[in-house]
């Protein structure tokens, strides 16, 4: 079992851009570099137990409370839940070991083994560590520090 620090909000910096945060715009995720308030708030999310498993996690918006990241079509987004059970999954990750280094994290898919949260061109995916690819690049685009929610009136 995985010691995930918790706080009333978190935010998740990018290992190989620790510049760099994951966040919402337009209900899709990027990584990109935290510069205002609005930033802040788009990059805060709180873990909450797992819409599908509770003892896995999803990742709610601080700033948009009902809606949660989920993937889908290999994207990353931020959606309100439709109450199927295709979103609870899609909506629910394991929070393992970073794949690259020691002290940071990766988010494993719970309905798609293998698969994990991801940036390439700064936006975020779900991809597939393994055959097709399991290059440090991918390591380090799939792993991330937990911080303390970037939001200022915390």
């Amino acid at each position: 079992m995985v010691e995930v620090p918790i706080t009333m909000s978190s935010s998740f910096q990018s290992v190989n851009y620790p510049d760099r945060y994951i966040r919402h715009k337009d209900s899709k995720l990027y990584i990109e570099p935290i510069q205002s308030e609005l930033d802040r708030k788009d990059a805060s999310f709180v873990l909450v137990p797992g819409l599908y498993q509770e003892v896995d996690f999803s990742f709610r918006s601080v700033n948009y409370p009902n809606l949660f990241l989920r993937h889908q079509n290999g994207r990353i987004k931020l959606h309100e839940p439709n109450g199927s059970n295709l979103f609870r999954k899609d909506a629910t990750f394991k929070i393992v070991p970073g794949l690259y280094g020691s002290g940071g994290f990766s988010f494993e898919s719970i309905n798609y083994s293998g698969y994990y949260i991801r940036h390439s061109d700064f936006k975020l995916y779900i991809g597939h560590i393994g055959q097709s690819d399991d290059s440090e690049l991918f390591r380090q685009s799939a792993t991330f520090s937990i911080q303390k929610g970037l939001i200022l009136d915390e």
